[in-house]
């Protein structure tokens, strides 16, 4: 009788070691997954921290210039031919001096999402399904999208041609000159090695460049692409997907685009927020505003260049900026 009832006792004695030993290699793998996610999270600050510290050498900008519009919500900026800066928001444009005094505004029907400005003084208003020009206070043709919901983020423009981005369907269009639309530029071609635009958030920037070339920032692809405007070809694209100081982190980076004479490119991002210029093959080459300059959640933060000055629009405070290098201010 108690040889029975001492095995009886063993057996669940040996299932609840067996449990125990379970329970502790189970406790072992959650510890070592919490170690793990504390220290993919401790590299993830380390490398945020890292990106958002920018060396003083590379800071050769300064701010020469800040220019109030009165919008309660501004959106873009552009030049014109003459340096002539313009700045859209709320639902107008409105056009200020050298000394940042209005001259004068142009109502728009509807908010502006994108504005650009031809050699001929043609504005031309991005809204989110279509692109109103104006020459003086005459509205032209629009141009209008080819695909179902739309959502119009950059124009760029030449004497025959004009360009639109439309982030909601991906795609960026080529228009003549009457506004007809004429063909689709940069898409997906695997024949041709041109990648997808992989356009997560609705950010697609587009640029002519001094070459001729149509500068495109594929977002999702953390990239800058060269792309020949008459047939579309890709020319060359240069990226590198990283939240470090030389590189483009987060889902979809940079935002926007603008260029600068000599070919160099300015870039602004969103998540970790910052405006920088790269050499036209993709080096780093400086810092125009650091992270810190900016409020953490900024986005669509817009660029225009005129010259060697950059125009920077911060969408918390609706003002724009304007930076000159160092050397460069007193010319």
């Amino acid at each position: 009788m108690m040889e029975r009832w001492t095995r009886a006792r063993a057996i669940p004695t040996i299932a609840a070691l067996a449990a125990m030993a379970v329970f502790a290699m189970g406790c072992q793998q959650r510890q070592e997954v919490i170690e793990q996610t504390v220290g993919a999270k401790a590299r993830d600050i380390a490398s945020e921290a890292q990106a958002g510290h920018v060396p003083p050498e590379l800071l050769t900008w300064e701010m020469v210039a800040e220019v109030n519009p009165g919008f309660e919500e501004a959106t873009a900026v552009a030049f014109d031919a003459q340096g002539g800066l313009y700045i859209a928001g709320d639902a107008a444009v409105r056009k200020f001096d050298a000394n940042g005094q209005m001259e004068w505004e142009l109502p728009v029907d509807g908010a502006p999402t994108c504005l650009a400005i031809d050699s001929a003084g043609t504005i031309l208003v991005g809204m989110k399904d279509r692109v109103e020009r104006y020459t003086g206070s005459q509205r032209g043709q629009p141009l209008m999208p080819v695909g179902q919901n739309p959502w119009i983020t950059s124009v760029a423009v030449t004497p025959q041609e004009s360009f639109v981005a439309d982030a909601g369907n991906r795609q960026i269009l080529r228009f003549d000159a009457s506004g007809m639309w004429l063909s689709e530029i940069a898409g997906m071609d695997e024949q041709r090695g041109i990648p997808p635009l992989a356009v997560p958030s609705p950010h697609l920037d587009i640029e002519m460049a001094p070459s001729g070339e149509l500068v495109v920032a594929n977002p999702g692809r953390r990239s800058i692409q060269y792309h020949a405007i008459a047939d579309g070809a890709l020319v060359r694209s240069w990226g590198l997907s990283s939240n470090g100081l030389e590189g483009f982190g987060g889902c979809c980076n940079p935002t926007d685009i603008a260029l600068l004479p000599d070919g160099r490119v300015v870039t602004s991002e969103k998540g970790l927020p910052r405006v920088k210029v790269y050499s036209a093959d993709g080096q780093l080459l400086s810092v125009v505003v650091p992270p810190e300059e900016f409020r953490p959640n900024a986005v669509g933060i817009d660029l225009a260049a005129s010259g060697m000055t950059i125009a920077v629009l911060d969408p918390d405070d609706d003002v724009v900026r304007l930076y000159k290098e160092r050397g460069t201010v007193a010319q």
